[in-house]
């Protein structure tokens, strides 16, 4: 190979030359996009249950679900997040997968599953919704101190900070999440 392009440099060089050339042509034409449309194959399910510490929401909740879903078609792998009062659950479906019967699916899952957790513990029940990467959030503020308790906190975080960022032009919607709500 490097013979023939030792007796040949008049080829080389104008191989060379329309290389340059077509990259000059076809490179501004190339379309990129800092944010493309990406839609992952993702559905959310989210169930409240307010006054349950963490490992009582996942022994409750979070375990049924993802046993339930688990085995629904489609499903690659689940993943969960069990907070005080707060049960997130991430099923990551196949690509390629019909997100609209999938979710149609799961739902049906999940209020098998939530059938035999006793109506006294008053969860709500879950929602289940498509995972959409333009939701997710954009800011998360921490508030803490100033000599406040922290149920104190917590209602200064949803009676005035919350107020005032759902007022904010572009917003969605703000909430607090963690901290220790007042019984």
């Amino acid at each position: 190979m490097t013979k023939l392009a030792l007796k040949n440099p008049l080829a080389v060089l104008m191989l060379c030359i329309a290389l340059v050339v077509f990259a000059g042509v076809v490179t501004p034409r190339m379309s990129v996009d800092t944010f493309p449309e990406l839609s992952p194959p993702v559905l959310v399910i989210g169930t409240k249950a307010s006054g349950m510490g963490p490992t009582d929401v996942e022994k409750t909740i979070t375990w049924r679900i993802e046993k339930a879903v688990s085995a629904t078609p489609g499903v690659d792998h689940v993943q969960s997040l069990s907070r005080s009062g707060l049960s997130i659950v991430f099923v990551w479906l196949k690509w390629g997968t019909d997100l609209n019967s999938a979710q149609t699916l799961v739902q049906q899952q999940v209020a098998f599953a939530m059938s035999s957790v006793p109506k006294s513990l008053g969860v709500i029940p879950p929602f289940v919704l498509q995972y959409d990467p333009s939701n997710a959030p954009v800011v998360q503020v921490a508030i803490y101190g100033g000599g406040l308790t922290g149920p104190q906190l917590y209602d200064y975080a949803a009676n005035v900070i919350e107020p005032v960022l759902e007022g904010i032009t572009g917003v969605a919607s703000a909430s607090p999440n963690g901290g220790r709500e007042r019984q």
